[in-house]
């Protein structure tokens, strides 16, 4: 994925309509997804101004975008900022500060999900009567119905090793590796600290990350009317 001072003002494009997509398919109130009407087709100068503005203040435009249009963000009955909103100084300014909050919102979450699959393993070990290993691969393999995420499912299989949660780990790869490149330096400090992030997985995820969005993207088709 290009970095901030690179970053392709098409590829920005591609980002809103992904992620703009995503939002679609977890709000009730949308139906049919999303793809860029012509007026923000990926050539449009909002795009352009886009990157510039972000590179102004040092902020990161890809992560920007994905942030702008979280169901956090846009609210419910949700209020969905149009590409040219994103230039707006006062959203900018609320994501900057936002961002000194979302390291320990992430080391939160990872304790709190550390204890979950540590109560769960005690219940299959304890109550069910399970073999160590069994338990633990029940609760990677079921860990997204208990609110554990692919990072730290992911993480957790590794930690333990053996075939099947080694197997499992290869799995759901992808979609830690997505996780991860939501907040990829506070992640790498997080995740990193486990001991269980395999050498060069941050430098996979924006890869990976763009991979998505473009593979999207061009089953889109170009913009509608």
């Amino acid at each position: 994925m290009p970095t901030t001072t690179d970053i392709d003002p098409a590829f920005l494009a591609r980002v809103y309509q992904f992620e703009r997509d995503r939002l679609t398919k977890i709000l009730p109130c949308f139906a049919g997804g999303y793809s860029l009407p012509k007026v923000w087709r990926p050539d449009r100068g909002v795009w352009t101004k886009l990157a510039a503005a972000t590179a102004g203040c040092g902020v990161d435009p890809v992560r920007y975008v994905r942030w702008s249009l979280e169901v956090n963000q846009v609210g419910y009955p949700p209020v969905v900022p149009e590409p040219n909103r994103l230039l707006e100084r006062r959203r900018l300014g609320l994501y900057q500060d936002e961002l000194p909050r979302v390291h320990p919102a992430i080391e939160l979450q990872f304790k709190i999900e550390t204890e979950t699959a540590s109560r769960h393993m005690t219940l299959h070990e304890k109550v069910y009567g399970r073999e160590p290993d069994i338990a633990r691969l029940t609760v990677a393999a079921e860990g997204q119905s208990l609110g554990l995420s692919p990072l730290f499912r992911y993480t957790f299989a590794r930690s333990y090793g053996g075939v099947e949660l080694t197997r499992f780990a290869r799995r759901i790869e992808p979609e830690a590796l997505f996780q991860f490149s939501e907040a990829p330096v506070e992640n790498a400090v997080v995740y990193g600290a486990s001991g269980h992030l395999p050498h060069g997985f941050a430098r996979r995820a924006a890869p990976l990350y763009a991979g998505v969005v473009d593979a999207f993207a061009a089953s889109r088709k170009g913009v509608r009317a």
